[in-house]
C-alpha cells in the first residue's frame, strides 16, 4: 500500500482549497537574514541535516518541488511527464550547483516517522542589497497539522489540493507561503513515477538587507 501511495504522476490538475495549517516550523525561512548558515542552524533544531546530494531519493524530492504549483497555473499544454523530465535534469543541476556571488543554495533532509523529507533553501542578495529567502519543503502528511484524509484518499477527489496557509506579517518585508497536497489515489492511474512526498510547501521572503554578503 505504501508503494501504491508513492507511484503517481499527473496529466491534469484540479485544485480546491482547504483551511489547513502546517505543523512543521518554517520560521527560519521567514526570518530576514542573508546568512544562509544561520538559516540552516535554525532548521537544524527541527531535525534538518545536510542531505546526501547523491541520494536518488533526494533527487526525487528536489525534482517534484514546484510541480504542483506549476500545474496550479497555466501549464501551457505541457504534460506532467514532459515537465518531470525537464525538472529531473534541473534537479540534478541544482544538486551539483556551486555558490555564486550573492546566491547560495543548500539541501537539507530529515527522517520523520520513517519518511524522508527534504528542504531546499536559496538565499539571494541582489544589487542595492535587495535580498530573498526561498524555501521549498517536500513533506510527509504527518508534518501537516490537519491532513485532509478524506479528500486525499478519495480517487474521485481533486488531484491536488491547495491548502490555505497564511504567511506571517513581517515589517518591511514581503512574505508568501503556498501549500499543495498530492492526492495519490486520484493520480495513480495516470502516472508511471510518483512523488516521494505528500505535500510541497513553498515559502518566499523578500526584504532589504543591511548586510552586503551572505557568507
Amino acid at each position: 500500500m505504501l508503494q501504491l501511495r508513492r507511484t503517481v504522476l499527473i496529466c491534469t490538475v484540479l485544485l480546491n482549497s482547504a483551511n489547513i495549517a502546517s505543523a512543521f516550523d518554517a520560521d527560519p525561512c521567514f526570518t530576514p537574514n542573508i546568512k544562509i548558515n544561520e538559516v540552516i542552524k535554525a532548521l537544524n533544531a527541527d531535525g534538518w541535516k545536510t542531505a546526501d546530494r547523491n541520494d536518488p531519493t533526494v533527487v526525487d524530492h528536489v525534482t517534484w518541488m514546484g510541480m504542483p504549483q506549476y500545474f496550479a497555473g497555466d501549464s501551457g499544454g505541457q504534460t506532467v511527464e514532459s515537465v518531470l523530465r525537464i525538472k529531473r535534469t534541473s534537479a540534478q543541476g541544482i544538486l551539483k550547483k556551486r555558490d555564486l556571488d550573492g546566491a547560495k543554495t543548500r539541501i537539507l533532509s530529515r527522517q520523520t516517522a520513517g519518511h524522508t523529507e527534504v528542504v531546499k533553501i536559496a538565499v539571494v542578495v541582489l544589487p542595492q542589497q535587495n535580498a530573498s529567502i526561498h524555501c521549498s519543503f517536500s513533506l510527509h502528511a504527518g508534518s501537516i497539522d490537519t491532513w485532509p484524509e478524506l479528500q486525499m484518499a478519495n480517487a474521485s477527489g481533486p488531484e491536488f489540493l491547495r491548502l490555505t496557509s497564511d504567511a506571517p506579517n513581517i515589517p518591511d518585508a514581503i512574505a508568501s507561503k503556498d501549500v499543495v497536497a498530492f492526492n495519490v489515489p486520484a493520480l495513480f492511474a495516470k502516472v508511471s513515477i510518483g512523488p516521494p512526498s505528500d505535500a510541497i510547501v513553498e515559502t518566499y521572503l523578500s526584504f532589504l538587507s543591511k548586510e552586503k554578503t551572505n557568507d
